[in-house]
């Protein structure tokens, strides 16, 4: 299953389905399609049993997005309450899913904080089986914005979200991993490539078991003056920096990962060639040694 959005006006979101030997476009229902809707991450624990996540329409009375999740039974869409927390909230917004079986799904992404300029919190969201709820999340000291942008569960008690939080300043950005164990969500340190002061974000996780994650993303490297990928790896005590691939050119960027043991691992993103070959697909495979280029074709 894989889910997004169009510019058809009467199929403001999109969902697809891969039956083993083509892709359809499935109906989706709709909460407010002038206020615009985007899925931005989709889980399914079986055939019949999906979860999509993203954004769209407001409130009664709201003049912000709100978050959105839609459910898959292997026959239809339905869209599901998800509450609507206050910061007070400038829009609450989440980024990925993640489905440990059909009565557990965990999503995450952040709420907007209109007190504070650019200001965020962590936002995430516990399905199950009947209902979503809001669990907290902890702040890094001396952040004001701080989002969610991945996450990945093996078990109901035990899922890890990853994302970025900007400290006080407002100048630069630090990694972020959080880990749920069925009771609450607790920060857990992860290094930062470089000075406090450079840009760097975890995009994407995906954990093998519960000591074997890998968490991919991108940071600005002030040596090079350019934007490189970024790969840390869990191993059930700490998160440690891998030596991820970077081809030359201007910018590099890994938006997602997935792996199917600790020792296998694929990532996709796009890297910058320069101005006359411009952005090109880039996919990165993980052997448990070290991060290779595979060949990817392009459109």
């Amino acid at each position: 299953m894989a889910a997004g959005q169009t510019e058809t006006p009467d199929l403001p979101s999109l969902v697809e389905r891969w039956n083993g030997r083509k892709w359809a476009i499935q109906r989706s229902p709709e909460r407010n399609s002038s206020a615009g809707i985007i899925l931005y991450g989709v889980s399914c624990s079986s055939p019949a049993a999906c979860t999509a996540v993203g954004l769209g329409g407001s409130p009664p009375g709201g003049q912000f997005p709100a978050s959105l999740a839609l459910r898959w039974n292997g026959k239809k869409w339905s869209i599901q309450h998800v509450p609507y927390q206050s910061v007070p909230s400038g829009g609450t917004y989440l980024s990925a899913v993640s489905c440990a079986s059909q009565r557990s799904c965990t999503a995450v992404g952040f709420v907007g904080n209109t007190e504070i300029a650019e200001g965020q919190v962590p936002l995430a969201v516990r399905w199950n089986g009947r209902k979503w709820a809001v669990k907290l999340t902890p702040i890094p000291a001396d952040t004001n914005n701080t989002n969610l942008n991945g996450v990945s569960c093996v078990s109901p008690d035990a899922c890890t979200a990853v994302g970025y939080a900007a400290n006080s300043s407002g100048v630069g950005t630090i990694t972020l991993a959080e880990k749920w164990n069925g009771k609450k969500w607790s920060i857990q340190p992860t290094p930062n490539p470089g000075d406090l002061g450079d840009e760097a974000t975890l995009d994407a996780v995906s954990c093998a078991s519960r000591k074997a994650c890998t968490a991919v993303g991108d940071y600005y490297n002030p040596v090079t003056s350019a934007t490189e990928s970024l790969a840390e790896s869990w191993n059930g005590k700490k998160w440690t920096i891998q030596d991820s691939y970077n081809p030359p050119g201007h910018g590099v960027y890994l938006y997602a990962v997935s792996c199917a043991s600790p020792t296998t691992c694929t990532a996709v993103g796009r890297a910058f060639a320069g101005t006359v070959s411009g952005w090109t697909s880039l996919a990165e495979r993980w052997n448990g040694t070290k991060w290779t280029r595979q060949p990817t074709p392009n459109p």
